[in-house]
């Protein structure tokens, strides 16, 4: 498990934990399993989203750890509310799985951690600890996966060189251009032109100007390296 471990002061009182997954046998498992941990206090378990906001209006909580996949809210939709309207409380999401589609939902919240069930107790356990110390932390899995989405980007970025300094080199109207596409897509050549103050037949010709600098055949192409590479 990753940890970032910051300075903080350790918790001398056990970690109040709010565990919520719709899978009643696992919830129990877990909640038993953690019960068993010196510094670990389970202080309330819930089936779904909603049955963990309304505990938390009962009861003080240091850390959810949440499971991704429930009925009525998600994972992600829980976290968002709970570091909205207790911003005490830290998050942890839990999952099964880990599609790579989750990493950049969970990553885009204010979740303190990622864990997953294949992990041991003593693991999710001091992930807890540490969590509630304001450290963050990730399990095996999603460490994976976001190392591997950094290499994937930072090949694709090396692929398309030319494209970012195409970019970098645009002058300055067709800069302008550029960053309308780019940042208002789906836009036509006319809405471009209006926004901007340029003639309609500039900003056609400037694009075409601009796919012949960058090696694009299309408008789309453009978009779509644009918002891959980040140069938007």
């Amino acid at each position: 498990m990753t940890e970032n471990t910051g300075a903080a002061s350790e918790k001398k009182e056990p970690v109040r934990v709010l565990l919520a997954d719709d899978d009643e046998g696992y919830r129990r498992q877990l909640s038993s399993l953690l019960g068993t941990v010196p510094y670990i206090n389970v202080v309330a378990v819930a089936g779904d989203g909603r049955e963990a906001l309304n505990a938390l209006e009962k009861c003080q909580v240091d850390v959810a750890l949440v499971d991704i996949a429930m009925p009525s809210m998600d994972g992600v939709e829980v976290t968002k509310v709970i570091t909205g309207r207790y911003p005490d409380t830290k998050v942890v999401i839990l999952s099964g799985l880990v599609p790579e589609d989750y990493m950049e939902k969970v990553l885009a919240t204010e979740t303190m951690g990622f864990l997953t069930k294949d992990m041991g107790v003593d693991d999710i356990a001091r992930g807890l600890r540490a969590v509630s110390q304001g450290q963050q932390v990730l399990g095996p899995e999603p460490t994976r996966l976001l190392v591997e989405g950094y290499r994937r980007q930072a090949r694709f970025r090396e692929e398309n060189a030319d494209f970012l300094e195409g970019v970098r080199k645009l002058p300055k109207r067709q800069r302008t251009v550029y960053d309308m596409l780019v940042l208002h897509a789906p836009c036509t050549d006319k809405e471009i032109a209006q926004a901007i103050g340029y003639a309609r037949t500039t900003v056609r010709d400037d694009l075409v100007e601009i796919r012949r600098r960058l090696g694009c055949r299309t408008r789309v192409e453009i978009i779509q390296k644009a918002a891959l590479l980040g140069s938007r």
